[in-house]
């Protein structure tokens, strides 16, 4: 739900909020307006490091990853849903399943999508 600058997200019990006070609305939702948040993979700052303009950082467990020739991506629990992370494939054996990190999302990146039409904002 959007409320002034930021959207909530209410998931499963993960409960968490986005910046969106630089993102560019064609058309601005209303307070309290339901929308679809797109996030990219490859949108994401290092894991276990908090950007400093980031958009959201969350603290989420590392469900887990796999190496993709060059990348890799890891998936974190969000909830009843899985955050798909681009990750240097280095950093994979930093983090171990289970282990929760901070997972920021840069800002001016996110995407936001009205629930009703699907179209983007």
């Amino acid at each position: 739900r959007v409320d002034g600058d930021r959207v909530w997200t209410e998931d499963a019990g993960t409960v968490g909020s986005f910046d969106l006070s630089d993102y560019a609305f064609a058309e601005p939702p209303e307070d309290g307006a339901k929308v679809i948040i797109g996030l990219r993979p490859e949108h994401f700052g290092p894991v276990g490091q908090s950007l400093t303009n980031a958009a959201a950082t969350f603290e989420l467990p590392l469900q887990y990853s796999e190496r993709t020739g060059s990348d890799a991506t890891a998936y974190f629990s969000a909830g009843a849903k899985l955050m798909a992370v681009r990750i240097d494939p280095e950093e994979l054996s930093r983090i171990e399943p289970g282990q929760v990190a901070p997972v920021s999302f840069a800002k001016g990146k996110v995407n936001v999508f009205d629930v009703r039409s699907g179209r983007r904002m």
